[in-house]
């Protein structure tokens, strides 16, 4: 018997999260407000290493950018997306949108994460980096708010790249 096939993958414009956007470069990303930012969300399995994708940020090539006139693509999970109640779309967009950057030569770019670690090196080590003790005072502060779990409780696995 044939293995089943899995669901196609396919690409939707998305003013929903293009709205949220603005919204959020007015207030937080100043230094996006004349960025080209085209907005997209992916329906079909989407996963990294084993863990369900939630969007992606990408600079657009120099070719990519004279077809298009785009500077940047943010790709939303659109499945995820449409389950979340509106402060975590916030939250993921907003993700999105701080890897989007500006160089000292006004240049557009990708910006990494502001901490990567393990959690085994921090039980080990406990908060080793400067950025982790920082990181984890903020996690205690926003300890409260709801996550993305209270809709996906079985995917405690999520990559936000």
């Amino acid at each position: 018997m044939p293995k089943p096939k899995a669901p196609k993958t396919f690409f939707m414009d998305a003013p929903n999260v293009e709205e949220i956007a603005s919204q959020l470069i007015e207030e937080h990303h100043r230094h996006l407000v004349n960025a080209k930012i085209k907005f997209l969300k992916r329906y079909g399995n989407w996963k990294a290493k084993g863990k369900t994708r939630l969007g992606s940020a990408e600079k657009v090539s120099e070719k990519h950018k004279y077809l298009t006139g785009y500077d940047f693509i943010i790709i939303i999970n659109g499945i995820v997306f449409d389950s979340l109640r509106q402060q975590e779309k916030e939250a993921l967009v907003d993700h999105e949108l701080c890897h989007c950057g500006v160089t000292d030569k006004d240049e557009f770019c990708i910006w990494p994460h502001d901490l990567e670690d393990f959690i085994a090196i921090v039980r080990r080590h406990g908060l080793w980096m400067e950025e982790l003790k920082r990181f984890a005072d903020v996690a205690i502060e926003a300890s409260r708010q709801l996550t993305i779990f209270d809709y996906y409780p079985e995917e405690r696995q999520v990559a936000v790249v």
